[in-house]
């Protein structure tokens, strides 16, 4: 069993800041563009399973920004009213994942691979530098799965409603099988989807997913954004459903 996150709309509508460049900084919003980032994937293991479902994973590590391409900076524009002491410690705007410093430490220290946290700069209504106690970091999640198609299809009980490229392993991965196995020891990870531009444009990059030790882990440190969902499709800022298993604390 895996836990998976997808930040809902409802929060945007709260928070109500939007990505933009920082006035006369020189930088830019955007990531790094497909040649010189999901074309830069490397493939550091295979796990080959011969089980009766038969599959495999790749693992894949995405590039630092900035061994790639300049360093990039990730403003966002607060609209009046902003309480930034009101954010969660993960929230998702479109493809970006934005989490606090006490996300950051657990990731960390639970994780062996190099993630990468890009400081987030805050601009007022006025498109001044809001300072704050708090720091904020644009995620870089590193760690990209695939799962090769085999003969049986699996059709999962889930607690939420899948979006575009998800049914495309969900439906090959079995509760018993040893894929789920495998997906379920990962820490931290990003579903890789499809290929080129198909890919960084898809819903799914907006989606991350997580084992049940670090799902506990966020929940002792009292993480917020991280509300299970209550319904099959979530509701309000509702934003983590399990996979593979029930999972009540």
């Amino acid at each position: 069993m895996f836990f998976r996150f997808n930040s809902r709309l409802a929060t945007q509508d709260r928070i109500q800041a939007f990505p933009v460049n920082i006035p006369d900084s020189g930088t830019e919003r955007y990531g790094p563009w497909i040649k010189d980032y999901e074309d830069c994937f490397q493939a550091i293991s295979h796990v080959e399973r011969s089980d009766k479902h038969g599959a495999k994973v790749t693992v894949f590590q995405a590039p630092l920004f900035n061994e790639v391409v300049r360093q990039y900076t990730l403003g966002l524009y607060c609209m009046a009213g902003f309480d930034e002491a009101a954010l969660p410690d993960i929230w998702g705007l479109d493809a970006y994942l934005i989490v606090s410093e006490r996300f950051k430490k657990i990731i960390e220290a639970q994780d062996d691979m190099a993630h990468q946290f890009n400081p987030v700069v805050f601009l007022d209504e006025h498109w001044q530098v809001a300072r704050s106690e708090q720091t904020y970091y644009w995620f870089n999640l590193r760690r990209f799965l695939k799962v090769s198609d085999y003969e049986t299809q699996q059709k999962n009980t889930l607690e939420f409603f899948l979006i575009e490229n998800e049914e495309t392993f969900f439906y090959h991965v079995a509760p018993d099988s040893a894929v789920m196995e495998t997906l379920s020891n990962m820490p931290i990870w990003r579903y890789f989807g499809l290929e080129d531009f198909q890919g960084r444009n898809s819903p799914i990059r907006r989606v991350f997913y997580f084992n049940q030790e670090l799902y506990e882990l966020f929940l002792q440190a009292g993480i917020t954004g991280l509300e299970r969902y209550t319904q099959p499709y979530g509701i309000e800022e509702q934003s983590v459903a399990a996979v593979g298993g029930q999972y009540d604390l």
